[in-house]
């Protein structure tokens, strides 16, 4: 059954404020921690990755606990209401710590902050991702909800970026308009979490049934063969994309040498992002979720083998280069999501449960693990490599540029070539999920035609 427009609508809009911080978060923080706050990029890249590790403690348990979640408000909506606290104070402690702050303490905060920030985006990414996936139950009508969150995404990211790294690099005191970007960032998201709640509603057949054991769940997702090719190909991409996502300003800062322009670039993105959404969108209802996200992964590999030659002053190859990768990441969400909904109904199907969180929970999870480690490896590639982020090395030395471009474009090519692979033995298509879905409605029905019939 297809969603209302007002209640896709709805589902989005929460999105555009927490993507927003997201997404400034894991673009730019880092660079703007070892450039202004000066923490070392060797500390970072370990910081990203214990930020990861803790995820995999963080996601699974949440996605278990908003499954066996049963109030008034349904399942998913308490976690979301939930996630708000978290979200403003860690945002803020991230981009304002104390200027007093130097050093070992200094790490801390900065560690703690991230942990923080991680644990409150999990509290409402995993139950809002679930949420999504119980608002339509027919094969592209899910691919339609997905893509409305992404368009709230895509603009509350584009805006972040646009705005926020514009603040952060074109200002004499960084540390002043970061704490002007926090407030701002704070209330993009107590509003939106605030005006959306009161037009979605939860399903109360999927409340009413019992949730399995965390380790039944888990079993039941490494059992389900349709999970393992998605769920390892997404961990392959994100490999790539981790690196991409530390690397990206410091390409444009140390290779390109236009730190001024890092929001042109971000705006490119996000605006290639925003018009590939329906792009992807239609050509996964003609040609199937499958066709739709591996052509998606060619547009992706041109982009980052452009990104290898990339030097001096090519802001505008760098930018063209974008168009292709962000075409990609939109694919990723918009099917990635949907797919994962059509493999919870396989599992219903042979389990007769539904754990939509615990499916979003270790999807979530993986990218992050394998974003947290490809941080760490770029973190340390930068230190290695000689990188020095001291307000008096007024340029990076030519062996620090050229790692820079052949980790931002090297690695996400390798990764995503991968993953293409993986994804080629996924079976999961418009019709086998038909099948399932028409069992699913009959298993249903079953009592009640059962009772009718008497």
């Amino acid at each position: 059954m297809p969603a209302a427009r007002a209640t896709v609508v709805a589902y989005g809009v929460p999105a555009f404020g927490v993507m927003a911080a997201t997404t400034l978060f894991y673009a730019y923080f880092v660079k703007y921690a070892t450039d202004v706050l000066l923490v070392p990029a060797g500390a970072m890249g370990a910081l990203y990755l214990a930020n990861r590790v803790w995820d995999a403690v963080t996601d699974p348990l949440v996605g278990h606990l908003s499954d066996g979640t049963r109030s008034r408000l349904g399942r998913r909506r308490p976690w979301i209401v939930a996630s708000v606290v978290p979200l403003v104070a860690f945002t803020w402690a991230a981009w304002a710590p104390p200027e007093s702050l130097d050093g070992g303490a200094l790490v801390l905060w900065v560690g703690a902050a991230m942990l923080g920030f991680s644990t409150a985006t999990t509290l409402f990414q995993v139950p809002h991702n679930a949420l999504g996936a119980e608002l339509a139950a027919d094969y592209h009508g899910r691919t339609r909800v997905f893509a409305s969150r992404e368009y709230f995404a895509v603009v509350g990211a584009a805006l972040a970026l646009f705005l926020g790294v514009g603040a952060l690099t074109r200002t004499a005191d960084p540390r002043a308009a970061a704490l002007r970007v926090a407030g701002a960032l704070a209330a993009a998201m107590v509003v939106g979490i605030a005006a959306a709640l009161p037009f979605l509603r939860e399903r109360a057949d999927y409340q009413a049934r019992p949730a399995p054991r965390l380790a039944t769940a888990l079993r039941d997702i490494a059992a389900n063969p349709h999970a393992r090719t998605i769920l390892g190909m997404a961990a392959v991409l994100q490999m790539g994309g981790g690196a991409a996502s530390v690397l990206s300003p410091y390409v444009v800062d140390d290779v390109i040498g236009a730190r001024e322009h890092t929001r042109i670039v971000y705006l490119t993105l996000m605006t290639a992002q925003l018009a590939a959404i329906p792009l992807w969108t239609r050509v996964a209802t003609r040609l199937g979720k499958k066709h739709a996200w591996l052509g998606a992964m060619a547009v992706g590999m041109i982009g980052y083998a452009m990104i290898l030659f990339v030097r001096e002053g090519d802001l505008v190859l760098l930018c063209a280069a974008t168009v292709f990768t962000a075409s990609l990441h939109a694919a990723a969400i918009v099917v990635g999501y949907s797919v994962i909904a059509d493999v919870v109904d396989w599992d219903e199907l042979r389990t007769g449960e539904r754990k939509e969180a615990s499916y979003y929970a270790v999807y979530h999870f993986l990218f992050k693990a394998a974003s947290g480690a490809m941080g760490m490896i770029a973190g340390f590639g930068l230190q290695w490599a000689g990188y020095d982020p001291s307000p008096e090395a007024l340029e990076q030395p030519l062996v620090v540029k050229r790692a820079m471009t052949a980790m931002l474009g090297g690695i996400p090519l390798a990764c995503i070539a991968c993953g293409a692979a993986l994804f080629t033995r996924y079976r999961l298509s418009a019709e086998e999920h038909a099948r399932i879905r028409a069992a699913l409605d009959a298993r249903a029905a079953g009592p009640l035609a059962a009772e009718s019939s008497r």
